[in-house]
């Protein structure tokens, strides 16, 4: 890959993240240059030899699911042997519509004014006597013409596919070997259009023309039709049996190729043109027959299909041994035992006994009916190591066919299986995928089209038992989803059902009823707490077992413990749900924007709150975040003034990690720090340095000797004054009762908040104080009951913080009250109601309780 601008040719280091072929030296000449290396910008390049001709190779290493191609067709249409169909949408005739231009059959007006058949065939067809088609329901051998005919007319119509399609590969020289083929074509195709039609090519290029389609056409299937599209682009991957891509194609007919597994740098990219489930006689007979080559591909070229037995034989005259080809890649080549030297089997008595229990399991399916399963498993029975290897194609065939009926069909629904028809079919798909893993490994086509992967078929099927939110979890991907920050909503997810777990439900799921589904599993689609995580760090997880660890030791010795902590509430604070019949009238008068906050501190502790020490101002900054307006100098002010002087015991101060609780008695230097602040440090630290050192160079040196243990100023004071310090774990505000304090009191603001005034919104907050003392105490109170011993551990930690999260929330609103007047008759219903709240809490998080809040 070039280190040179491929606009300036400078020097460069910016890379095209697509095909990692160019480099830039600015984003600038990266745009300029975009307009031309657009064609060229891509995850593959084409190569060509005198062996393979024209194939392609990855231009940088490509990852799993990896979009390589994504091609329109160049040309669609019938294949050459169909029942007649609609030459507008492809589609099955169901009526009697004729094309008022070229009489043939059609769906509807729609259908003959379309592109792809007004300015095609009917263009030809319309010019001489109309083509009569009596029954529907045969083979009619017109159609053998259509896509050859549409592609000849590529030439003057759109020039530039024409070359895309001369590009391709013919074979003619080996498709005239094939007498029987070619005087076909000869006589449906090449002299139809040239004598009857007047068509203005000669037959070798219209036997070219059918070359190409013949050699390089993909099946297209769509509600049980299939057609043939050209693909001039991915036509050019070579085969092989075990490849490393797999192709979908839309339904507006273009093609998407993803890679399945990991592709090195100047690897081959490559599909297959075969059935990955048939054995490698069929495999290679097919090819050859389809394509005009033999595959040489390592899984033809061995005896054993790499270690599958895929066609492997039992042997009759040894017990563990198996029949396997002499030499794979001779189709004549006689099959030997791989254990004793019995009498080699020829390869037409191969082919017998396989086509003979082939057409007894495709009896059974064109019997079908309640027995199939029975059906299926008897043969399965009697062939399985007794006729043919286990992993034998047919074996894997039933296997796979057994995997999808059990839950599918009438009498083996999923909620009908028994638990041994449970494993039954955990087994089948045991042994399905792990021979699937090494015939078509990675992002496999047939998990795609035929059904769940691995882990979700055993993730449902394991044990037997029914575990609802962990298969909606694994199924749907909805933890691994969030992990990676990918929105989900009920749509996604009725999509991910639909896509990846068809084999357990018999039609598509609506949406109201996964939204039931939903609920009743467990999930519920709200706002979530982003501090889950962060809770979980590992530093994180240390200091929160720091705390608990304190927490309990001094819950043991009875000290009184004070929790402290700030809130605010806004002037335009109120409620956001009313009773509204849509009218103005019905809705509460209020005013635009939040208003001035009011900022509040407070402390408390089991005796309720601590007298004379609240702290109640109203803001002056403006700030949306109400730490602007508080700071250490402040803060400290009131700690000392207000707050020590009004314990009278000695007691345990809990408090967070707000940066103005948190002022070092010995300020460090950060990296932000001005370098004469870093000197005076040094200095002061008598700390050697350079002189002519720069800031990076003296923040090294604070680093290397900065204090591990970190003392804080009102750590020092509050010691001073007989109390200590307690600091939560960060993110643990929920570990504060006064939390919960905050929202009832908030929320009985917004109750009352009808002036939306400075001087009634602080009054009113005052009085939530007053009206809510009990409550308040009650939770002070509980809060100082025992932890668990297993709250140390940290997976109860984290559902028991969950749990009180949840319950928090709830707790919200509790205080709901009709209007002001009747605050007085609901007080006593409602404490008791929000104790109950707290004693859940408590029971959840801090154990049982010895005894009750009064």
């Amino acid at each position: 890959m070039s280190s040179i601008c491929a606009v300036c040719g400078k020097s460069a280091a910016k890379i095209c993240t697509a095909c990692k072929n160019v480099a830039y030296c600015s984003v600038e000449h990266q745009k300029k240059d975009w307009k031309s290396h657009k064609s060229s910008c891509r995850v593959y390049l084409v190569k060509k030899n005198e062996t393979m001709g024209r194939y392609v190779v990855a231009a940088t290493d490509i990852a799993p699911g990896v979009i390589i191609m994504a091609e329109p067709a160049l040309m669609v249409g019938p294949k050459q042997d169909t029942l007649p169909i609609c030459l507008g949408c492809h589609k099955r005739l169901t009526g009697t519509y004729l094309c008022s231009k070229c009489s043939f059959p059609l769906c509807s007006k729609e259908c003959e004014q379309l592109e792809i058949h007004s300015n095609y065939e009917c263009l030809i067809f319309s010019q001489k006597k109309p083509i009569i088609m009596k029954d529907l329901n045969i083979y009619q051998p017109v159609y053998q013409c259509i896509l050859t005919l549409r592609c000849l007319l590529l030439k003057t119509k759109d020039p530039g596919r024409w070359k895309q399609l001369n590009m391709m590969e013919h074979h003619n020289d080996l498709r005239r070997q094939l007498t029987t083929l070619w005087t076909r074509n000869e006589i449906n195709t090449v002299n139809f259009l040239k004598d009857v039609y007047k068509l203005d090519f000669d037959a070798t290029t219209i036997h070219t023309v059918l070359g190409y389609a013949d050699i390089n056409a993909f099946e297209i299937r769509s509600k049980g039709i299939v057609i043939c599209g050209l693909f001039p682009e991915v036509s050019l991957m070579a085969h092989d049996c075990i490849s490393n891509t797999h192709h979908s194609i839309m339904e507006d007919n273009k093609m998407v190729v993803r890679s399945t597994v990991a592709i090195k740098r100047g690897q081959m990219i490559t599909t297959t043109y075969t059935h990955t489930l048939e054995g490698t006689l069929e495999r290679r007979e097919h090819i050859l027959n389809a394509k005009l080559f033999a595959c040489i591909c390592p899984r033809c070229s061995s005896p054993t299909e790499l270690g599958t037995n895929f066609s492997s034989i039992k042997c009759l005259s040894c017990h563990p041994g198996y029949l396997i080809p002499k030499t794979p890649l001779d189709p004549s080549s006689v099959w030997e035992c791989d254990n004793c030297k019995t009498e080699p089997m020829s390869s037409n008595s191969i082919r017998a006994l396989v086509a003979e229990i082939r057409e007894e399991i495709e009896k059974a399916e064109r019997t079908g009916g309640q027995d199939l399963i029975q059906t299926l498993e008897g043969i399965l029975q009697r062939s399985s190591g007794i006729r043919l290897h286990p992993q034998h194609f047919l074996m894997v065939g039933i296997m796979h066919s057994l995997s999808q009926f059990y839950g599918r069909t009438q009498d083996f629904r999923m909620t009908e299986l028994s638990l041994e028809q449970l494993q039954r079919k955990e087994d089948l798909c045991r042994q399905f995928l792990k021979v699937l893993n090494i015939i078509e490994p990675g992002m496999s086509r047939i998990r795609d089209e035929h059904g769940p992967d691995e882990n979700h078929q055993l993730a449902f099927l394991s044990n037997g038992k029914r575990n609802i939110p962990g298969i909606a979890a694994s199924m749907l991907g909805i933890h691994e989803n969030s992990v990676r920050g990918v929105h989900i909503t009920l749509q996604t997810l009725l999509n991910e059902i639909n896509e990846k777990i068809d084999t357990f439900i018999e039609s598509p799921i609506k949406i109201s009823i996964l939204r039931i589904i939903m609920h009743q599993i467990g999930f519920e689609y709200k706002m979530i707490d982003h501090r889950l995580r962060l809770m979980e760090r590992q530093d994180i997880v240390e200091q929160r077992k720091k705390y608990l660890k304190r927490k309990k030791e001094i819950d043991a010795t009875n000290k009184n413990v004070v929790f402290l902590d700030e809130t605010w509430v806004n002037k335009n604070h109120q409620k956001q749900k009313v009773w509204t019949d849509g009218t103005v009238k019905s809705r509460p008068n209020c005013k635009i924007g939040k208003g001035d906050r009011l900022i509040i501190t407070h402390a408390g502790s089991k005796d309720g709150f601590v007298p004379n020490v609240l702290n109640i101002f109203w803001s002056n900054t403006g700030q949306a975040d109400y730490h602007q307006d508080m700071n250490a100098e402040y803060f400290e002010k009131w700690f000392v003034e207000q707050l020590l002087v009004s314990l009278e015991e000695p007691s345990v101060i809990i408090i967070d990690n707000a940066k103005y609780h948190s002022r070092r008695l010995d300020a460090v230097p950060t990296s932000s720090s001005r370098k004469g602040v870093i000197i005076e440090w040094l200095t002061s630290k008598k700390i050697k340095f350079p002189q002519n050192a720069t800031k990076v160079q003296l923040y090294d040196i604070v680093k290397a000797f900065k204090p591990f243990n970190v003392e804080y100023y009102i750590d020092k004071i509050a010691e001073e004054y007989g109390h200590e310090v307690l600091r939560l774990p960060p993110y643990h505000c929920i570990f504060s009762p006064i939390e919960l304090i905050w929202a009832n009191t908030k929320n009985y603001v917004a109750t009352h908040n009808v002036t939306q005034k400075q001087t009634d919104v602080k009054q009113l907050f005052i009085d939530a104080w007053l009206t809510l003392y009990e409550l308040h105490a009650a939770i002070f109170v509980a809060s100082q009951h025992k932890f668990k011993a297993g709250l140390m551990d940290k997976e109860e930690l984290k559902e028991k913080l969950e749990v009180v999260i949840n319950l928090l929330t709830e707790s919200k609103e509790i205080l709901e009250f009709d209007s002001p007047s009747s605050v007085t008759g609901h007080i006593g219903t409602t404490i008791a109601k929000s104790l109950e709240g707290v004693r859940q809490i408590l029971d959840h998080f801090c154990g049982s309780s010895t005894s009750q809040p009064s």
